[in-house]
């Protein structure tokens, strides 16, 4: 199982990378609480890229209370 509190959204995407494969490509189960308020320049993925990403069929659900309006809930 993969779980992560706004922590993965908000990496670089190089580092974002290296997790997919060697820990999200490996979770038969996940969880990620996604914003979307990382600085341009580290190139973190988008919400809508997160299916190919993550590789799995995923959900994507709104944040309830939604404390930002970009917040997601990604599960597989």
């Amino acid at each position: 199982m993969f779980i992560s509190n706004y922590a993965f959204s908000e990496l670089n995407r190089e580092i974002q990378d290296l997790y997919a494969h060697h820990l999200i490509a490996n979770a038969q189960k996940g969880y990620i609480t996604y914003n979307d308020i990382s600085p341009q320049e580290l190139r973190s993925y988008k919400i809508e890229e997160y299916p190919k990403l993550i590789g799995k069929e995923i959900q994507i659900l709104e944040e309830i209370p939604n404390s930002h309006i970009y917040n997601k809930i990604i599960i597989w």
